[in-house]
């Protein structure tokens, strides 16, 4: 149940944003493996967003309902220290990050998961020689409920 859950969501984020006319809006969501785990390696990333989903906990409300929470890192970088670059660089995480709310929300809803968006945070920043880094962290749950058969994910 939690692979197919997980594998939802990832879906839906990558669906809506491999979609999108301008190429410098496909992103690609991928599963979280420890790679901000050593801060000196987040300077390597790439120029581009990254963004990647965590499982981070599941718990039984009851008998038949699960609670799954996730969090999703957006990691926004710029190659300049320039302050108006840095702002400009800052907003683009925040509305990319606004984007896979509207997703987590909407589309999660539609394919039979509620989302349930609770904090979002600044997990890391740091200006450097190479430019100015940003990390975001948006925590979130969705609550499943088996089917008689153990099988399957309900709406609740």
């Amino acid at each position: 149940m939690l692979y197919s859950l997980e594998s939802s969501i990832l879906s839906k984020l990558n669906d809506y944003f491999a979609n999108k006319k301008d190429v410098e809006d496909r992103l690609t969501i991928e599963t979280y493996m420890g790679e901000f785990e050593d801060p000196s390696k987040i300077e390597d990333m790439l120029n581009k967003p990254l963004i990647f989903l965590d499982f981070v906990n599941e718990s039984y409300q009851d008998i038949a309902t699960k609670k799954v929470d996730f969090k999703i890192y957006v990691c926004s970088r710029c190659s300049t220290k320039e302050k108006n670059k840095r702002i400009e660089n800052k907003y683009v995480a925040i509305k990319l990050i606004e984007k896979i709310d509207k997703v987590l929300i909407d589309e999660l809803f539609s394919y039979g998961f509620e989302a349930n968006l609770t904090n979002l945070s600044k997990t890391y920043e740091r200006v450097s020689e190479q430019g100015y880094i940003s990390l975001y962290t948006r925590d979130f749950s969705v609550l499943i409920k088996t089917t008689n058969e153990g099988e399957g994910i309900e709406i609740i």
